[in-house]
């Protein structure tokens, strides 16, 4: 029967067999361009090109919108004006 393991000895080899998969994907990854050039030739890139970015329009005091009005009429409190003697 096979000895039982623990949780740390299972982490260990996980990470392990993790760690081999990882070496063998970048030996992998590094024979894959070589055949790529065998079997067919890189073209060279054409050179980035800079376009000229279109110019900041400014904006003048007198095309911007004027402050909102509100849509509703707001109440206002008003100061109490002074009584009459009528009585």
């Amino acid at each position: 029967m096979a000895k039982k393991l623990k949780k740390s000895e299972k982490l260990d080899l996980i990470l392990s067999e993790l760690s081999k998969l990882r070496a063998e994907i970048n030996a992998l990854s590094k024979r894959q361009p070589e055949r790529n050039v065998r079997s067919s030739p890189k073209k060279a890139a054409a050179p980035a090109r800079k376009t000229a970015k279109p110019a900041a329009k400014k904006v003048s005091a007198a095309s911007r919108k004027p402050a909102s009005v509100p849509r509703r009429p707001v109440l206002v409190a008003s100061p109490e004006a002074p009584k009459s003697a009528a009585g």
